[in-house]
């Protein structure tokens, strides 16, 4: 197995994950994840049941709705975020309980890629100043989330729908699973930084999404058919532009994670019912 570095993560070379391997190859592929936080395999024509195979080497893989794989697509029925770009978030960041893990395998893609973009929220930490990133130590943030609004901007609390989930954080907390310093705001779900006024909140954000989503700190992957990409989704935050939608865009998904959307979000039907509106 060779690797080389990306932007943010890393691309795996002569491994074929829909043959045998060996147990040192999966150690060493773990070894890179835990390290670069993004993995890229190129040219893999997975299954859903094997991308779920493939993903348990990282943690313990969560059911969806569908079963233990999924879609992001806007052709197919009951999948998720089928269309629209996404602000930079972590999944389920607005709750004590963000997904481990997320592995996306290209099955369309638009002529154009449609892109994933993602940054490093564990790497940002050692390029902040130190003067900003002494004053980040001593914040708490509060990210929201509302099912019904449109996931391109940034949610606000006095935006919200009745009964939307939100959480304190702190605005540097630790990775659940490495214990690494990582940057818990985010360009769709951070509201304010708590104890401050709103020009010193949105002054506080400022700087420190000029670092998170600096071009040097943020990679964009143009997708192309049977890639698979896994990442670290306490470690990295991502999003995507808006593409055609006339191009069909079919991404296979499984997660890793300990708790089911609505175990994170009880109220979750009642939430996406709202959202939908009347029948």
């Amino acid at each position: 197995m060779r690797h080389t570095a990306l932007p943010v993560g890393a691309e795996i070379h002569e491994v074929d994950l829909n043959s045998s391997v060996d147990d040192a190859t999966v150690d060493a592929l773990r070894a890179v994840y835990r390290e670069q936080h993004l993995l890229l395999f190129r040219g893999q024509q997975l299954s859903g049941e094997r991308q779920v195979e493939v993903l348990s080497w990282f943690g313990p893989v969560l059911s969806e709705k569908m079963g233990a794989f999924g879609y992001v697509s806007n052709v197919i029925e009951g999948a998720v975020v089928p269309e629209g770009g996404l602000s930079f978030h972590s999944d389920f960041a607005f709750t004590a309980d963000p997904l481990e893990g997320i592995s996306l395998h290209a099955v369309r893609v638009p002529a154009s890629g449609a892109p994933t973009r993602f940054a490093d929220a564990v790497r940002v930490v050692d390029r902040l100043p130190a003067d900003l990133r002494a004053r980040l130590e001593r914040a708490r943030i509060l990210n929201v989330f509302d099912f019904g609004a449109p996931a391109d901007g940034r949610m606000r609390v006095v935006d919200l729908a009745p009964g939307s989930p939100s959480c304190v954080h702190d605005a540097i907390g630790r990775h659940r699973v490495t214990g690494e310093p990582v940057v818990m705001a985010g360009e769709m779900h951070t509201d304010c930084v708590l104890g401050m006024g709103p020009d010193g909140s949105e002054a506080l954000l400022g700087e420190l999404f000029a670092y998170l989503y600096a071009p040097t700190n943020v990679y964009e992957h143009h997708w192309e058919v049977d890639d698979l990409v896994v990442w670290d989704n306490l470690a990295l935050q991502h999003g995507r532009p808006a593409f055609p939608d006339d191009a069909e865009r079919t991404l296979q998904r499984v997660v890793l994670g300990t708790k089911g959307a609505s175990e994170i979000v009880p109220n979750l039907a009642e939430l996406l019912a709202a959202a939908k509106g009347p029948a």
